[in-house]
């Protein structure tokens, strides 16, 4: 078994895989963020059907655990999948995986 001591795989700010694959509306906007890149929050809400409370309470979620960036451009929110996050680029690895396999 290897082990990597690397800040960019390893920090204080990581939380457990269980914990952020635990809800299914955490899931649904992971996926869409990983397909689209980046993606404003209504159409996220729209997308996903959560409300907009809902998003926002998982996307600020996300940034703090580094796989979304969040850029505001005045009122507008754009969030934006961090694949050079090596978790972020993973867990886009496991969704084309899963949803390509037959």
């Amino acid at each position: 078994m290897v082990k990597i001591n690397s800040p960019a795989i390893k920090s204080s700010n990581s939380p457990p895989i269980d914990e952020v694959l635990s809800s299914r509306g955490r899931v649904k906007i992971l996926k869409l963020l990983a397909e689209k890149g980046e993606i404003n929050i209504s159409a996220i809400s729209k997308q996903v059907k959560l409300n907009h409370g809902v998003v926002v309470n998982h996307l600020e979620y996300l940034v703090k655990i580094g796989l979304v960036k969040e850029k505001t451009f005045g009122r507008i929110r754009i969030f934006q999948y961090q694949d050079q996050n090596i978790r972020a680029h993973s867990l886009k690895q496991l969704f084309n995986i899963w949803d390509n396999t037959v």
